[in-house]
């Protein structure tokens, strides 16, 4: 909800120029994509925060709310995934912080 999402203290996010080198060197060689069990808005304030969003544009990103509240690690949300970055399965990288959220993505 709109309330959740403005009680955040995103002030303790920090742009990392480590971070955004290594996206950017990525971004020469391949397409990024987020994929988020997040709403659109804690994407882009995230986003912002860490000085990325120009990296991954709003096209770029694909949130919970894109598939009906139904994410990682639901195949359905790996499938639109696929289906949003017209990729083949064999020809994705799916890299996250959550070993739950990989049980989805085989």
């Amino acid at each position: 909800s709109d309330f959740a999402i403005q009680s955040i203290d995103y002030s303790v996010l920090q742009p990392c120029p480590q971070l955004r080198a290594l996206l950017t060197a990525l971004a020469a060689r391949v397409t990024l994509h987020i994929a988020t069990n997040a709403h659109e808005a804690h994407a882009e304030n995230v986003l912002q925060r860490l000085g990325l969003s120009d990296l991954i544009p709003p096209n770029q990103r694909t949130t919970i709310c894109q598939n009906n509240w139904v994410g990682k690690p639901e195949a359905s949300f790996f499938n639109l995934l696929l289906q949003r970055t017209q990729c083949q399965p064999h020809e994705a990288l799916f890299i996250d912080d959550s070993p739950f959220c990989h049980q989805g993505a085989h």
